[in-house]
């Protein structure tokens, strides 16, 4: 650490000797050296209260020397400068320049309450070396491998020209433009009906021959040019090769089948909300990553060997589980290693690589056309997950949580090595894990009957989420946290796979919607470190429903229309993530993972209901996808009015840290947490007192 860092939070000062309290009070001045003159006009009082001062001065550098050393070098020696500087007596204790030199008992629980905060063994392993960007890499992998089953779905699934399949005209050898001349109506732009025909007499047709009939159709009708609908299409494969609509001729009455596949990978992600937090927290980050990714290999795969189209949803089904797996515990995995002001760049980054995977998606289908190739192309980068194996670290926070010290010290001491610091001695460690662990116990004592039954309760899956419920601030804080996510999550997937009611290419559409994912994530830095979260996610919501009500108008403009969709594609991004580190940060560490997980079971609820509307709704009239879209983003922006700030906070390590209300009375900011420095964020307290009342 260099000289001019502050001390750690855990550094706690031993009460100056009593005598102390009865010298004379000295305001607004350092302590004086016994050269130092003290200005007073009595001679006799001025060398009286010299000798007082020097024996005052000595007792507490001796009090203080005798203080076991934690081993950050000048930091600790700037400490005990600040507190002899910043010695103002009052009623027992003093604060002065923002150091604490705690002389009673309330003054003693504060640097104890400061010493119970997991940032204080980050920084001492340290919070920016080598092993944390290392460790950030490794986790972020992650991230790069997701996108390509989640956004891939229009290409593996491309729906080409189709019309009627006419028997009797293939089995005379008539040429596909000689079927579409004949036989199918046009629409209105001139492209060919895809599930009617008219009603001629195609045996007719094929034994007189094409010529014959193109002279004289009323040779084969009876003048009325009445349409039927057919059981069959053919499709145009010089666009596509081969695709999962063409191999199970999923359009007309099978269109929603082709919805299903992407509505199937979303409720994947929901199966996957509902377990993986719990899973997480109950038996470790790591864990749960490892055995995801594998699983997550190996049903990719055999997605591209499917036989039939309800096989190949339950791979997707499985597939977007899995992915789940890995990904909520590797983002929360990602907070948990860093400290408060690092979680704001911490949180935009992670999502970078996810942006580079998108960019990827349709250079690789330009030139894999076969979908059952194209779907073995996706799921192989997924295969650098398997570094997890030997790379990834559980995380230390959960394992002094669990009470595993020593496992977690081991983490520690890792990240200490590759970071060339100097851990203090295993035992003040451990002493500061006991007093993590010990603050995570609840506050209010319950007698033996009523901690027996919520054992019982804990012992159930369910009872995690009942802890998103405990109080009605903290219920109320969890339906808007729903509901941000429902709509974060049904206008991004909406917006991006929106290209074709737009009338835009899907190839291109697809890769500037990646490549806008990069600058929305670095613009979180600045944004949600400088105006919080909550202003940023208000900001996003309501630029994103301004851009896509833009793209209404400009409709008939296909360039500005896709330029107007792809704003609010970037806005909604944006939220997309902000949403995920804000639910991370409103939330206690016992119920964070879950807390992220069910409030994404609401984002699958609209994710899964946003391909129906863009297929199905879409195709009978492509502007009402938009209308949806931008209206949810205007409600999505006035609910996160009701949430509280949680810039610069610690993340909440009990219950009562995270139990928050939307709004404080006569305070001039709508957020009613006060906010700590850097230096001195150990706990949620006036978010704890609030609930007190």
């Amino acid at each position: 650490m260099s000289t001019d860092e502050e001390p750690p939070n855990g550094t706690v000062m031993e009460d100056p000797p009593q005598q102390e309290a009865e010298s004379p009070k000295i305001e607004n001045k350092r302590t004086p050296s016994p050269e130092r003159p003290s200005g007073d006009a009595n001679g006799s009082h001025v060398e009286s209260a010299k000798r007082k001062e020097t024996v005052e001065t000595e007792t507490e550098k001796k009090t203080l020397s005798e203080k076991p050393d934690l081993h950050f070098g000048n930091g600790t020696d700037k400490a005990l400068e600040a507190t002899k500087e910043g010695s103002s007596v009052k009623n027992g204790s003093s604060v002065k320049n923002g150091m604490k030199a705690d002389l009673g008992e309330d003054g003693k629980e504060e640097e104890e309450e400061e010493s119970s905060s997991f940032e204080v063994l980050i920084k001492m392993a340290g919070k920016s070396g080598p092993w944390n960007y290392f460790m950030f890499i490794c986790i972020c992998l992650c991230s790069l491998a997701s996108p390509f089953q989640n956004i891939s779905y229009q290409f593996l699934g491309f729906t080409p020209d189709y019309w009627c399949h006419v028997d009797a005209l293939i089995d005379a050898n008539w040429t596909s433009e000689q079927i579409l001349d004949v036989a199918i109506p046009k629409k209105s732009d001139g492209r060919p009906e895809g599930c009617i025909s008219y009603d001629f007499d195609f045996e007719k047709a094929a034994s007189l021959g094409y010529d014959a009939v193109k002279e004289n159709l009323d040779l084969i009708s009876d003048g009325t040019n009445r349409t039927i609908t057919c059981p069959r299409r053919d499709f145009n494969y010089t666009q596509y090769a081969s695709t999962i609509v063409t191999e199970w001729d999923l359009v007309c009455e099978k269109r929603y089948l082709y919805s299903s596949t992407q509505a199937g990978a979303q409720a994947g992600k929901l199966l996957g909300s509902l377990l993986v937090g719990y899973f997480s927290d109950t038996f470790g980050r790591r864990y749960v990553v490892l055995i995801s990714s594998l699983l997550y290999i190996a049903t990719g795969f055999l997605a591209s060997s499917s036989l039939t189209i309800e096989l190949y949803i339950l791979c997707r089904i499985l597939v977007s589980l899995f992915g789940m797996g890995f990904y909520m515990p590797c983002f929360v995995l990602s907070l948990e290693l860093c400290t408060p002001s690092q979680r704001s760049y911490v949180g935009s980054f992670f999502a970078i690589p996810w942006a580079f995977g998108y960019m990827a998606i349709p250079g690789i289908a330009y030139y894999v056309r076969e979908w059952k190739p194209l779907q073995a192309a996706l799921t192989a980068p997924s295969l650098v997950l398997l570094i997890y194996f030997w790379m990834l670290p559980e995380s230390p926070r959960w394992l002094v949580l669990k009470g595993r010290f020593q496992e977690a010290l081991d983490v520690l001491k890792k990240a200490a090595a590759m970071n060339n610091r100097v851990l203090p001695a295993d035992e003040k460690i451990f002493s500061i894990m006991k007093r993590i662990k010990e603050k995570d116990a609840p506050e209010e004592k319950v007698d033996e009957e009523k901690k027996k039954s919520r054992m019982d309760v804990v012992k159930s899956g369910g009872s995690l989420f009942l802890e998103l419920f405990s109080s009605v601030s903290v219920a109320f804080q969890t339906l808007i946290v729903f509901f941000c996510w429902f709509s974060v999550s049904f206008v991004y997937y909406g917006v991006a796979l929106n290209s074709f009611n737009i009338g835009a290419n899907t190839y291109w559409y697809t890769f500037f919607s990646g490549l806008l994912e990069i600058p929305s994530y670095l613009m979180l830095w600045p944004a949600t470190a400088l105006a919080g979260r909550k202003k940023t996610l208000i900001g996003l919501y309501s630029l994103c429903a301004i851009a896509i009500f833009g793209s209404l108008g400009a409709k008939d403009n296909i360039g500005w229309a896709a330029a107007l969709s792809l704003a609010g594609k970037f806005a909604i991004t944006a939220a997309f993530q902000v949403v995920y580190l804000f639910t991370a940060e409103l939330y206690q560490t016992g119920t964070r993972t879950v807390a992220v997980g069910t409030s994404s079971i609401m984002a699958r609820c609209g994710s899964i209901i946003t391909p129906f509307i863009n297929d199905l709704i879409g195709e009978n009239n492509p502007t009402v996808p938009s209308i949806m879209f931008g209206t949810v983003s205007c409600f999505a922006a006035l609910s996160v009015l009701f949430l509280t700030e949680t810039n610069k906070q610690n993340l909440a390590e009990t219950a009562a840290g995270a139990d928050i209300i939307p709004f404080k009375k006569k305070s001039s900011s709508l957020n009613p947490i006060i906010e700590p420095s850097e230096e001195n964020t150990t706990s949620l307290e006036p978010s704890a007192a609030v609930q007190a009342k």
